[in-house]
């Protein structure tokens, strides 16, 4: 293509997604647009295909469909994502590509159904569950899974364990179609699966489909008899399940050592599950795991932790954790950044409680001097300045010097 052509071209596809002037021409033209080595007429041409008048939908797609046989990467995907923005129309010049001889344009046309997500395709896609090629095969499953059509899911299940390798695709396409069956399938295999990914699997696609309003106590039920190493994540799947569900799930207590392990595990929406399993009120075997989950820095997860330290712990409990975080020789940025919510956490407490938990930190900062001191000073002093620095006044502290900047602090 000459360097007149691109320009022209160019200034074509520009028009007619300034303008929205579609006809066959035009189409055509923007298709070819998308081998071009210039990113910007690529981008332009298919911005103009992903979004023709609802009239041209159809042969837009029928045009770009043409570019899924294309040995180029780079080419089909950028056909994909149009194809995926057309939508509805593009299905039925997708489905003719699911007989194609290649093995690999009926994978690639099968995927991209699923992508867009439209029914009208299931019956040809489960034609491919027959298909001689089993990535062919997976993606038949796969796409059943992302349109979420109930009336695969009875094909689906029937094909589990025809394939070993494909029973955690079936496993995750069942999870995302949901519903009765599914979750009975998915309990089902978690318990007589030995095989620990794939029971893992079905733990996550319960967490997605779960919406039976007893499955989280059956689901608790379990917990004890599930392997340690799957136990966090069985209890994400209850918390995620009951929070869809608008459920309060009464954790039972024997089980709160599984809800200190979640707290400590990497995955943010396990460490999630661990602190809502604990409940409202803490122990002191709570204690340093909820230390953990403070050092990750949330502000909803500290001010919860915090509120529930005051308000629903014993007093011990607030003392022995504020303790622990100064026998950890936290950095004095790290008290500070811990306890700035304390005022407005405590806005609405009683004199009396703001008076306690004054004591509490008050006496720490004594036992364990430190700079960081001096912020906490300055935040209890919004709680209540005059109570802080009365008992500073009365306190007895070997250096004259700390109490002087404590008091010039809180002043």
């Amino acid at each position: 293509m000459s360097e007149n052509d691109i320009d022209a071209l160019r200034q074509m596809a520009e028009s007619v997604l300034t303008n929205k002037v579609y006809d066959t021409f035009a189409l055509m033209a923007l298709v070819k647009g998308l081998y071009v080595e210039d990113n910007g007429i690529k981008d332009v041409c298919s911005r103009a295909l992903s979004y023709p008048p609802v009239e041209f939908a159809s042969e837009a797609a029928r045009l770009t469909s043409e570019c899924i046989r294309e040995e180029d990467i780079e080419i089909r995907n950028l056909a994909a994502d149009i194809l995926i923005n057309i939508g509805n129309p593009a299905c039925e010049h997708l489905i003719q590509y699911l007989s194609d001889e290649d093995n690999d344009v009926r994978k690639f046309a099968c995927d991209v159904l699923g992508l867009v997500g439209d029914e009208s395709a299931v019956d040809a896609i489960l034609a491919l569950f027959d298909d001689s090629d089993e990535n062919v095969i997976f993606a038949a499953y796969e796409a059943v899974g992302n349109i979420k059509s109930p009336k695969a899911l009875e094909k689906l299940l029937a094909q589990y364990g025809k394939y070993d390798d494909l029973k955690p695709v079936i496993i995750e396409a069942a999870g995302k179609i949901g519903g009765t069956e599914a979750q009975g399938f998915l309990i089902n295999t978690m318990k007589t699966e030995a095989d620990m990914l794939l029971q893992t699997t079905c733990i996550d696609a319960l967490s997605m489909s779960g919406s039976d309003l007893n499955i989280c106590d059956y689901l608790l039920l379990e917990l004890p008899w599930t392997p340690t190493e799957l136990q966090p994540m069985l209890l994400k799947t209850i918390y995620a399940i009951a929070y869809r569900q608008n459920l309060k799930i009464e954790f039972p207590s024997p089980l709160r050592d599984v809800a200190r392990n979640a707290l400590m595990d990497d995955d943010e929406d396990i460490r999630m599950s661990g602190l809502l399993a604990l409940g409202d009120e803490y122990f002191e075997d709570d204690v340093p795991c909820l230390i953990k989950i403070t050092l990750q820095n949330n502000p909803d997860v500290i001010q919860q932790i915090l509120f529930n330290l005051i308000s629903n712990s014993d007093e011990s409990i607030l003392r022995f954790f504020v303790e622990k975080i100064y026998q950890e020789n936290f950095t004095n940025e790290t008290i500070g950044e811990f306890f700035q919510y304390l005022p407005d956490i405590m806005n609405s407490f009683s004199k009396e409680k703001k008076e306690s938990v004054i004591n509490i930190l008050f006496d720490i900062m004594v036992k364990y001097p430190m700079p960081g001191n001096i912020e906490l000073a300055e935040i209890l002093s919004k709680i209540s300045r005059d109570y802080i620095l009365a008992k500073a006044k009365c306190l007895s502290i070997d250096s004259s010097q700390e109490l002087d900047d404590l008091i010039n602090a809180i002043k």
